[in-house]
């Protein structure tokens, strides 16, 4: 049975668990009360037929926004460009430049079924100003599920109109449908993120991550 919102928690963490379990829902599924189905129910969502050559994706480039509500949904396929814009957008802010085969990895990581990255966006005036991306996890000190928000990013001139907010709260939401017992989000230096829990009044935990670099030669 689904916890109410005042039974489930959410936190900050510098960590994250292992992989996710299978869903209970796929991204394009709608969640109740919150977003919208998308118009067309038989659209495929999968990857593009022809993927986009290097330096052959479409010239759109991430539009300016006027201070109007987002419609929060989840990602289908006719979002792969728009989405790559904003993507490469908020790696580029943390010096990262984003190649045709990264972006077709995480693209084909929210595809999967079951997916093992899901994806909502931020739409307002027919364009995607804002996604969040994120997996749902195990606990097995808890016996329960957590979500796991892996990364929330506004475009600048959509920022400080709710946008992140909507997005966090999309995914709380679809949290409590599924029964999980609250949110790890993992801010960082994200300021976006930071004002988002600041305003719920979350308070962050500390945590110690070590990163094993696997070997390449298999040694």
């Amino acid at each position: 049975m689904a916890r109410t919102a005042s039974a489930r928690s959410l936190w900050v963490t510098g960590a994250s668990p292992g992989a996710p379990p299978e869903r209970r829902g796929m991204v394009g599924d709608p969640i109740p009360g919150r977003i919208p189905p998308s118009t067309s129910q038989s659209e495929n969502r999968g990857m593009p037929d022809t993927p986009p050559a290097p330096n052959a994706r479409r010239a759109r480039g991430v539009r300016r926004f006027r201070a109007t509500a987002a419609q929060v949904r989840p990602v289908v396929s006719r979002d792969f460009f728009a989405w790559h814009d904003v993507f490469g957008a908020s790696l580029e802010e943390h010096g990262i430049e984003l190649t045709e085969h990264h972006a077709l990895q995480v693209w084909q990581w929210i595809d999967e079924r079951p997916a093992r990255l899901e994806a909502l966006v931020a739409e307002a005036e027919g364009a995607i100003n804002g996604f969040v991306l994120f997996h749902e996890a195990v606990q097995p000190k808890s016996g329960d599920t957590v979500f796991v928000v892996d990364d929330l990013y506004v475009v600048r001139s959509a920022r400080r109109n709710g946008v992140a907010g909507e997005l966090i709260g999309a995914v709380d939401a679809l949290a409590n449908e599924r029964g999980a017992s609250g949110l790890r989000v993992e801010a960082g230096d994200d300021e976006e993120i930071a004002e988002v829990l600041q305003d719920r009044q979350v308070a962050p935990r500390r945590a110690v991550v070590h990163t094993l670099v696997t070997s390449t030669n298999g040694a």
